[in-house]
């Protein structure tokens, strides 16, 4: 059974030494960084689904190597969150390049591959609620991203 996005997966124990061990053998630590990021890319060197986007088999359960990536590291996805890509790569699974979002915040961040919310929009999103310049609910509604997706940009 596939871990789809509508439902929530919590890491057991006793998964998480091997899944982890198992994940990071399929990954290439010495990526790209990718414009306005302040590290590189983690690349993903395993399995591929038809369109190219990563996957991985975690715990007799086939989902994305960025699901795993955000389920490894001890975070609990929910019902209806997302993960997605702030760095705009299709094959990037650093976690620190990851956020949980809903369905149009994917949308909106992964138009074609490249990210819409530029590294320039994200320093300036950090810096505008570290001075307290802007509130979230102004910087939702200018990028039209969610609350979630923005605590995650600011929390990296």
């Amino acid at each position: 059974m596939a871990v789809s996005p509508g439902h929530s997966f919590k890491i057991k124990p006793s998964m998480a030494s091997d899944g982890q061990t198992r994940f990071y053998s399929k990954v290439n630590e010495t990526g790209p960084i990718a414009f306005g990021m302040e590290d590189c890319c983690h690349i993903w060197t395993g399995s591929l689904d038809a369109v190219g986007y990563p996957k991985f088999w975690l715990d007799g359960n086939s989902t994305t190597a960025k699901r795993a990536a955000v389920i490894i590291s001890g975070t609990v996805l929910n019902r209806g969150q997302s993960v997605i890509s702030i760095c705009g790569n299709r094959a990037c699974v650093r976690r620190n390049h990851l956020v949980t979002g809903k369905l149009p915040d994917a949308h909106m961040l992964s138009y074609r591959g490249r990210t819409p919310v530029g590294a320039g929009d994200i320093a300036f999103i950090r810096t505008m609620v570290a001075t307290g310049e802007a509130s979230f609910s102004d910087l939702v509604g200018q990028y039209g991203l969610s609350v979630e997706v923005l605590e995650g940009i600011i929390s990296l």
